[in-house]
């Protein structure tokens, strides 16, 4: 092995400090007008809606887990962690679409 003694640039740096990042919020998933079809998605999928608190726009349970969908007023999008992207995409792929499909 041949070790090199290359300095690192302030590229390189910045570059693998934002390979190290995880993502930890999704915006705009779900539009303002589709809360109410989210909900009864949610419900559908034995989710029980429970009151929001603060700038939750909706919450729910279901086997002691709990999700949130929050309102970002600075950015002016709906903000989830990851558990609530990935319900958000099966709405929009499941539920959404077979809700198209029904109406048409």
């Amino acid at each position: 092995m041949i070790a090199t003694t290359k300095k690192l640039t302030q590229h390189d740096v910045h570059k693998m400090e934002r390979k190290g990042k995880v993502q930890t919020e999704w915006r705009g998933l779900i539009k303002l007008v589709d809360l109410i079809d989210m909900c009864l998605y949610l419900k559908s999928r034995e989710w029980e809606i429970v009151p929001p608190q603060g700038n939750e726009l909706i919450r729910a349970r279901r086997d002691g887990t709990q999700i949130t969908y929050r309102w970002d007023a600075e950015k002016r999008h709906i903000v989830c962690g990851r558990h609530e992207m990935a319900l958000a995409y099966c709405y929009k792929i499941f539920y959404w679409d077979a809700m198209w499909e029904n109406n048409s």
